[in-house]
């Protein structure tokens, strides 16, 4: 079954991709790539840039994380660690760099995946009341493990 046509070389030549049981196949100018997921469920969300390179790359989920195939040859996952997680909004630029993220939503938690370079920038660890007055903080440690916390109250962020 035919899931979508893209650039993912940057040559303006489209290739396409076909979700084959238990296979993703991309085919392009005459060049066939198999990724075998074995006998986990996996779907394709899309694609995009997620690395600043020429070429989007295919994005989809397994049961256990996101995988990014770039130009259409080589296939990272992203660990999730969870069962129940989504992809939020699809991608987005959030710092400012070449390539979007990847924003994932997971059981009162968030995480930031930068693809190009291999990072998990934030991740809620809670929301809790930090500071007795109304209404709970938001607690968000980054990859450094420095913890930050937001308090939607005053509009403020401390660290």
């Amino acid at each position: 079954m035919l899931v979508g046509t893209w650039d993912l070389r940057g040559n303006g030549q489209l290739a396409a991709a076909y979700h084959d049981g238990a296979n993703l196949q991309v085919v392009e100018g005459g060049s066939t790539r198999n990724y075998s997921f074995g006998n986990v469920v996996w779907s394709v969300f899309g694609a995009t840039d997620t690395d600043g390179q020429p070429g989007a790359e295919i994005i989809g989920r397994t049961s256990t994380g996101i995988y990014v195939i770039s130009n259409a040859s080589s296939r990272k996952e992203h660990s999730i660690g969870a069962s129940a997680w989504a992809l939020h909004g699809g991608t987005t630029d959030t710092d400012g760099k070449p390539g979007n993220e990847l924003i994932v939503v997971m059981q009162g938690k968030v995480r930031v995946i930068h693809h190009a370079s291999g990072d998990v920038n934030y991740s809620i660890d809670s929301v809790a009341d930090m500071d007795n007055q109304p209404g709970a903080e938001i607690l968000v440690r980054d990859a450094n493990g420095k913890l930050f916390v937001f308090n939607d109250r005053t509009g403020k962020v401390s660290s």
